[in-house]
């Protein structure tokens, strides 16, 4: 809870005994160091990373599994950063893989071929919710650029809209004031979960027609 509000640098054994309302040693006897307390924090967070019920449906579950795991990364944003860093050996992690494996055991699958697709699905969320946070940071970076200067958001599109036309005028960028003609934005939030579903269902189609 500290980490999801105040980022994981507000985490420290001492803010956790005073959350705990204990003494910061008496934390020493359940967790040696900082780190481990990390690791189990991105544990728990992997417990919550529901992997679905085999349906026999193998594109339907990965779908549903890509969900479930993008929805705990938009949960808990702070741990992106850390998700390639520690291997993923606690319980809950482990348990996650052991029920994921399971998706394909109706299909005659290699255990290479297995790992390599949800290798793939997971590197598709990750890359897809990392590209989902930069586009809210560049959102209220633009905010507080406009707050820090004092600009109303008529001035603030103004000083874009100028800007976007100078890109129009130089004729360099053809392709890409098409586009922006078109109306298309690609940093849109509102079409975040459009965007998310198109890049899925076209990563599922080509694993699909792979093991056909």
């Amino acid at each position: 809870a500290v980490a999801d509000s105040e980022g994981p640098d507000a985490i420290t054994m001492r803010r956790i005994a005073r959350e705990l309302s204990a003494g910061a040693m008496s934390l020493y006897w359940h967790v040696s160091s900082k780190q481990e307390l990390l690791d189990l924090m991105l544990d728990a967070i992997q417990g919550e990373m529901a992997v679905p019920v085999p349906t026999g449906d193998l594109r339907a579950d990965l779908r549903a599994m890509a969900y479930g795991w993008r929805q705990s990364l938009d949960r808990h944003r702070w741990v992106m950063p850390f998700m390639g860093g520690r291997p993923p050996m606690g319980p809950r992690a482990l348990g996650n893989v052991e029920r994921a494996l399971a998706l394909f055991a109706p299909r005659q699958v290699g255990s290479a071929t297995m790992m390599t697709v949800l290798m793939s699905v997971q590197t598709y969320v990750m890359g897809a919710v990392l590209r989902e946070q930069q586009e809210v940071r560049n959102q209220q970076d633009q905010d507080l650029i406009q707050e820090r200067y004092g600009l109303t958001a008529e001035e603030m599109h103004k000083i874009i809209g100028e800007y976007i036309g100078r890109v129009r005028e130089s004729g360099r960028y053809p392709h890409l004031t098409a586009m922006m003609d078109a109306g298309v934005d690609p940093d849109a939030i509102e079409t975040q979960d459009e965007r998310f579903e198109f890049g899925l269902a076209c990563l599922l189609d080509g694993i699909m027609n792979r093991m056909c």
